[in-house]
């Protein structure tokens, strides 16, 4: 028995269901009853979190859903809340899909509003905001590339909302996996792979059963792992079979995976990861992936780039027609020696051109806090 948070440790089995909730120091859940550790790895990993089992039986959360931001509040607020609502939406209804009816749309109505607001501050997001857990920020990062596409492609309305929920809900019927896979060092055992497998037909069920009936929505999800040479899964379609909106989560997916961090392996800095992006565009679809490029940029909002005079910056906007000179903010330099405020730079000026990138993790003393006052 752990005295300090009265976990009995012998109660936790690699293979067996957790007999409890586990919670954290806040009381926000972070293991569900009947939650399976497939490793001693990772049930190891588990037990030095410091969490507790949770004081009550009931099928509700320990604690209520996030308070709404305050009116006015800027987009790093406002998008931590939705996340956070995702977060708790998504627990319910892998538990019980009927628990939440209408919660979904109302979180996808939210997001595109939020994204269309705040089109370059959500972009940036996705490239230093990596705090929340993954099961939460990986699908509202998906929505924001999701309307990325939509907006720049001139996709209707009801297309567009179908979009954006088939990205939002795609990992649906693996979400209580998502955090323990991505913190798990070595490769999915036999029984992972069959839930990852399966996991499109089941974010189709829960989603039924939660009162989504939109058959583009459902299609797109259940086929945003299907690839054209027919290597993909659940069921092995190949070119004209696949939706094009499957496609296009194909690649998003493709790209979260390379810029988000995970377990044993560090992000990949934008420019590189559009570069693998393009190098496996075959095994997608070559126009989706080039527009994808096209429209996210060389320099996407919220990378970090070293400036000529020795400054290093971060890219705060896109700039039409002009991929290479997108508009930056310099944080200060890299010695620690941060301004006050971030200074504007015009990258078209010889002193503050870019010189190369600059990944977060080799910038001591950086917080994405920071880094977020560029959109304040």
């Amino acid at each position: 028995m752990d005295m300090k948070t009265g976990l009995d440790r012998e109660a936790i089995r690699v293979g067996e269901p957790l007999p409890w909730d586990l919670v954290n120091a806040e009381g926000r859940i972070l293991f569900r009853k009947g939650f399976i550790v497939h490793s001693e790895t990772n049930r190891q990993r588990l037990l030095a979190m410091g969490l507790r089992p949770r004081e009550d039986d009931g099928l509700e959360p320990a604690t209520p859903d996030p308070a709404p931001p305050p009116m006015g509040s800027g987009p790093f607020r406002q998008l931590e809340y939705w996340a956070d609502r995702t977060q708790d939406c998504f627990d319910h209804l892998s538990r019980n899909p009927r628990s939440r009816p209408g919660e979904i749309r109302e979180i996808v109505s939210a997001l595109q509003a939020l994204y269309r607001e705040h089109e370059d501050a959500c972009l940036a997001a996705i490239h230093f905001n990596h705090h929340r857990p993954y099961s939460c920020l990986h699908p509202v990062y998906s929505l924001f590339l999701a309307e990325l596409f939509a907006t720049a492609t001139g996709y209707p309305g009801d297309t567009g909302t179908a979009l954006a929920g088939a990205a939002l809900t795609a990992n649906l019927g693996m979400y209580e996996y998502h955090d323990e896979w991505a913190t798990q060092a070595g490769p999915l055992d036999e029984a992972q792979q069959r839930v990852r497998l399966a996991h499109p037909d089941e974010s189709v069920r829960r989603l039924r059963a939660a009162g989504i009936t939109d058959p583009l929505w459902l299609r797109t999800v259940r086929q945003h792992h299907e690839h054209p040479d027919g290597s993909g899964y659940p069921q092995g379609l190949k070119g004209g079979e696949i939706l094009r909106e499957a496609l296009v989560l194909a690649v998003i997916d493709r790209y979260l995976a390379f810029v988000m961090p995970r377990q044993g392996r560090r992000p990949l800095y934008p420019t590189a990861a559009l570069k693998k992006l393009y190098e496996d565009a075959a095994k997608y679809d070559m126009d989706i992936v080039a527009n994808f490029i096209k429209l996210l940029g060389i320099y996407p909002p919220g990378t970090l780039v070293r400036l000529v005079n020795g400054e290093l910056a971060v890219v705060i906007r896109r700039r039409a027609n002009d991929a290479l000179h997108p508009e930056v903010v310099s944080l200060g330099y890299l010695d620690g020696d941060w301004w006050e405020e971030p200074r504007p730079r015009d990258t078209r000026e010889p002193p503050y051109r870019i010189k190369g990138a600059h990944p977060m993790e080799e910038t001591q003393g950086l917080t994405p806090a920071r880094v977020a006052r560029a959109w304040l």
